[in-house]
């Protein structure tokens, strides 16, 4: 393992660390952002699934009907339920984590375009 991945993931599992600790094991620190930390990896996978499953509708086009529309769009239902179930048992701290999250995506995949065109 390269040093530098080794020390940033220390890094960041020290970050979750102090979050969790702050949100789940004292008086909340964190104010808004104070939820059960362990929703974060299970809203985030549903939050994923969402372009995904878009993006396969879109490029899918040699499929049939019921598996390039209808199985995506109940899959999206489901993610949607999953993340407004997850909204109603934490309240609005969950929809600020899924703008953050947003923000991150767009900023990692303008990045990501950019490095693979300089690359060009």
């Amino acid at each position: 393992m390269p040093v530098n991945s080794a020390i940033l993931g220390l890094f960041l599992c020290g970050i979750w660390l102090f979050y969790f600790y702050g949100a789940n094991l004292t008086a909340s620190w964190f104010g808004f952002f104070t939820f059960d930390s362990s929703e974060l990896p299970i809203v985030t996978v549903y939050a994923l699934y969402v372009p995904i499953f878009i993006m396969f509708m879109v490029k899918s086009k040699g499929l049939n009907f019921f598996n390039r529309i209808l199985m995506p769009c109940l899959s999206l239902a489901g993610c949607v339920f999953m993340i407004i179930a997850a909204w109603f048992a934490h309240g609005m701290a969950v929809v600020a984590f899924l703008i953050v999250f947003f923000v991150v995506m767009v900023f990692s995949a303008l990045i990501s375009h950019r490095s693979e065109t300089v690359n060009k």
